[in-house]
């Protein structure tokens, strides 16, 4: 959603840290991961983020004897297993449980170190209850799915601050590829492992969610039906606005799906941790037929169209297949676009129509 769009149709203005406050992610319940047998009898996901253990029941051990890392997990009977040289301490790292929210995407804290340019860097980390636009059908990432992506983050930035090699980075999220899917969370995974690689071995702090799946998308990632798919495009379309310059990334805001899901799964919870004016709300916003706002500009179509031709023209030498297929992918992109601008003219117009119907409208 765009926040000033949100805040035109509910004639107010909202706190800043309205959002960031109200959609906080949180630990999983009990914070404890699985052990072999599949009971919540496993580390304790607190103590492990401290990094003070190397060696985590059912998850990984580093040995600096051997100066080797082994990863070996089993969950739901599938056994992830790999290993590789690590010599030595070579970072102090520190988990900050600070929420925030960055680009309409709420994560739990962050992870922070010295980059080896001798700045700071740090990682995002999400939390149970984190907004995941790569994922419309359900956007929400659950208990289950925060165990998983938490246990394999902590695998590879105890293997990278041990002096492990990127290949080994990789390693781990390849080897872990036969979990993604009993979660479906094979993006943020992605992005999470690109994190781990560019806080480590570039000394770089990674750009923002929403920018990767911006790159992603250009890459055929994920593959959008724009008559499903219509709250991640408006997402996606919103962060081509901010990447463009055209609007702050304070103003990208969570779609409305996540905020019908999130009540959906945890009302009760929220109704515990915020106040009623919150709740009602975030009920409202939830409710309306569509706070998307429609867009003069397709600003994904021109992001779509100056990242694919920068690819195409940076490479060189390359056979005429590969500049077909390049070019493939930008005339699907237009054509997931032609058809979105067609289905987003449509839902204006029935939104128009029923909100004129309406006597309870709010616009």
């Amino acid at each position: 959603m765009d926040k000033k769009e949100l805040e035109r149709r509910l004639s107010l203005s909202l706190e800043p840290d309205f959002f960031s406050h109200s959609l906080r992610p949180v630990f999983c319940d009990p914070p404890i991961l699985y052990d072999r047998e599949g009971k919540l009898r496993g580390a304790d996901i607190r103590e492990i983020l401290s990094f003070k253990d190397s060696t985590i029941t059912n998850l990984c051990s580093y040995s600096a004897t051997d100066e080797e890392f082994r990863l070996e997990h089993v969950e739901n009977n599938v056994i992830i297993k790999c290993e590789g040289p690590a010599d030595g301490q070579k970072f102090k790292v520190k988990f900050i449980e600070q929420p925030f929210i960055e680009d309409g995407i709420n994560y739990l804290g962050k992870i922070e170190f010295q980059g080896k340019k001798g700045r700071k860097v740090m990682i995002r980390v999400p939390g149970e209850r984190t907004y995941d636009p790569a994922s419309p059908e359900n956007p929400i990432v659950t208990a289950d799915q925060f165990r998983f992506l938490i246990s394999i983050l902590i695998a590879q930035v105890i293997a990278a601050m041990n002096g492990a090699d990127q290949d080994l980075i990789l390693k781990i999220m390849q080897t872990s590829k036969h979990c993604h899917k009993l979660h479906n969370r094979y993006l943020l995974q992605k992005y999470l492992t690109s994190q781990v690689v560019s806080a480590f071995y570039e000394g770089e702090t990674q750009e923002s969610y929403g920018e990767f799946l911006l790159k992603s998308l250009a890459d055929g990632q994920p593959n959008l039906d724009p008559t499903r798919d219509f709250y991640q495009i408006n997402y996606l379309e919103l962060e081509a606005k901010k990447v463009g310059g055209h609007m702050r990334g304070e103003d990208v805001l969570p779609a409305q799906n996540y905020l019908k899901e999130l009540l959906k799964r945890y009302e009760d919870q929220l109704r515990l941790e915020q106040s009623e004016p919150t709740i009602a709300l975030l009920i409202t916003i939830s409710g309306r037929f569509e706070f998307s706002a429609y867009l003069g500009v397709n600003h994904l179509e021109i992001y779509l169209n100056k990242e694919m031709l920068a690819r195409i023209n940076s490479f060189q030498g390359i056979g005429m297949k590969s500049i077909r297929d390049r070019i493939s992918k930008l005339e699907q992109s237009y054509d997931i676009q032609f058809k979105l601008a067609l289905k987003r003219r449509g839902i204006r117009q029935r939104a128009v129509e029923e909100n004129q119907k309406s006597d309870c409208s709010i616009f």
